[in-house]
């Protein structure tokens, strides 16, 4: 932990403040494999959400449009 600390530029006993305080509001995260995977992956998808919120919204195309222009060249 004091690593760490170190990497992160925090004192050591602040980490383990804030450990702590997460390990209050979510469980025991240090140890529970499964719940470091459940964060993990929480935290991975609002990424991925807060990333398509920022990326230009592509407009939807309906279905009949799509294949009408496709079958344009057929019925000829």
């Amino acid at each position: 932990m004091a690593e760490t600390a170190r990497h992160l530029l925090f004192h050591y006993n602040t980490l383990r403040y804030r450990i702590t305080k997460l390990e209050r509001m979510i469980g025991p995260f240090t140890t529970d494999a499964h719940l470091r995977l459940n964060i993990a992956v929480a935290l991975q998808a609002l990424s991925l959400r807060s990333v398509s919120e920022v990326l230009p919204q592509r407009v939807p195309v309906a279905r009949s449009a799509q294949r009408g222009s496709a079958d344009a060249g057929k019925d000829r």
